[in-house]
């Protein structure tokens, strides 16, 4: 199965609450897959053994010491997993906070873990400096969060204590790209409007 493929195979996993038997019948019958294995033998056994194979991805993570916490989610349907703080240092010089999670992860190979600030950070004078995180499957490392204190005045706000949720992470697939240079590109509705061209 080639990449393509298999992230159609993800997407239908994560979106539906079907068996894997089920899924791979019903995945059978869907476009483009449908179309990619007509007239190829066991295509529903190769279809089956990557949706069970992808059910059951684990993700590996080493607590690195023993206030570390696993990442949880509040709700099954949830995207993110929530990360806990087990430290943190404050630089108020360059009015920062770095939270420690305590962990370190095994991104499997073709995926990137996004690292989002939780929506109730809203409710502190914080911003996620770096806006969003890119925990690459090759990093080995500690998963920290680095927030800015966005109001000097409310800084006795922004502290997040140890056991504090601060972020979030969400594991997803990315496909295989390679670029390449063109001496003209496809015609488009928007064509080159970039900034406000679609009105305010």
């Amino acid at each position: 199965m080639d990449r393509e493929m298999l992230l159609r195979v993800v997407d239908y996993v994560q979106r539906g609450k079907k068996s894997c038997e089920d899924a791979a019948e019903n995945l059978l019958n869907q476009e483009p897959v449908k179309s990619y294995y007509r007239g190829k033998a066991k295509a529903f056994s190769e279809v089956l053994e990557f949706l069970e194979l992808i059910d059951k991805m684990k993700v590996r993570i080493k607590k690195l010491n023993d206030n570390a916490v696993m990442p949880t989610k509040a709700h099954a349907a949830d995207a993110g997993f929530d990360l806990y703080c087990t430290s943190k240092e404050i630089d108020w010089t360059k009015r920062q906070i770095v939270c420690h999670t305590g962990l370190a992860f095994e991104i499997p190979e073709g995926h990137v873990g996004l690292i989002f600030p939780r929506s109730s950070v809203s409710n502190k004078p914080l911003m996620m400096a770096n806006s969003v995180g890119v925990v690459d499957s090759c990093y080995r490392g500690e998963v920290t969060a680095k927030f800015n204190i966005t109001d000097i005045r409310q800084s006795a706000f922004a502290h997040y204590q140890e056991g504090d949720r601060i972020a979030q992470m969400i594991i997803i697939p990315y496909p295989a790209i390679e670029f390449e240079e063109a001496d003209s590109l496809s015609e488009s509705d928007r064509g080159t409007g970039g900034y406000g061209s679609t009105g305010r």
